[in-house]
């Protein structure tokens, strides 16, 4: 069948899927009633910096790193009357190579956190079709890290942790709120300082982006100001309803999505 791209809209895969988060099991109800607890940034910069977590801790939170390599940096002083100037070479220890630089935000706002993991269409396999509809099942790539995600803050908590699919009733309250504000995670490539930068320099707040060495936990964020000196505060996702409802990895290996009327384009 023949279609006219012009007459398509074009949606990101990213944006077709669903969103899980993994929980302890005492804070399980609160969750699924929609009571979710906003961690301020501290909290996961002291995460790392204590415990040497490298899945639930950041000690870059709320920052953008830069890593380069660098055997010498050149400093010009120009006097822009003039039109002249004079260069200044620092020599730099070639042990020591490694330049971190940090771009952050503004000090005086205290965010607070909620995070999620967002399974996208991407995260999916096609595997049947049948008239108008194509089906899709998990693959197990996203099986895999999930695993590795609820052994990681098991071992972090020290206690047994479950997971929770989230229903249209949250996707309902992040819509109406008015103090929320919620996007997917951009990772980013630390040894490259030109990606740094561009990142600097675009609207998106610094705290939805992280170092592509946590790209497995396809965190979706949702972020609140708290008072100054807060260190969290649980937001009530006023429902009728539970807002999720509890699954296991072996639930999920059987969840399929559904695309009606899907026309593949060459």
């Amino acid at each position: 069948m023949k279609v006219d791209k012009s007459d398509l809209k074009i949606v990101d895969s990213r944006k077709i899927g669903l969103v899980i988060k993994v929980v302890e099991e005492e804070y399980l109800q609160d969750a699924l009633s929609g009571n979710l607890f906003f961690g301020s940034l501290d909290i996961y910069r002291g995460a790392e910096n204590d415990k040497g977590d490298k899945v639930i801790g950041d000690m870059n939170e709320g920052q953008l790193i830069s890593r380069f390599k660098a055997s010498k940096a050149i400093i010009k002083l120009v006097n822009r009357r003039k039109n002249d100037g004079m260069i200044i070479e620092i020599p730099m220890d070639m042990q020591k190579e490694n330049v971190i630089q940090r771009f952050k935000m503004n000090t005086d706002i205290n965010i607070g956190i909620c995070s999620f993991t967002y399974l996208s269409l991407d995260d999916f396999k096609e595997y049947y079709h049948e008239n108008k509809r194509t089906y899709f099942e998990l693959r197990q790539s996203a099986i895999d890290d999930i695993d590795k995600l609820v052994k990681a803050k098991e071992k972090f908590t020290g206690h047994k942790c479950k997971i929770i699919i989230f229903k249209n009733e949250f996707w309902d309250f992040l819509h109406k709120s008015s103090d929320l504000d919620f996007d997917f995670v951009e990772y980013y490539d630390s040894k490259n300082p030109e990606e740094v930068i561009k990142f600097e320099n675009n609207k998106k707040p610094i705290y939805f982006y992280k170092s592509n060495n946590y790209k497995s936990q396809r965190e979706f964020r949702v972020a609140k100001e708290l008072s100054k000196k807060c260190k969290g505060e649980i937001v009530n996702f006023e429902s009728k309803d539970d807002i999720g409802i509890q699954v296991t990895l072996s639930d999920l290996k059987k969840y399929v999505l559904i695309a009606e009327g899907l026309v593949k384009l060459d």
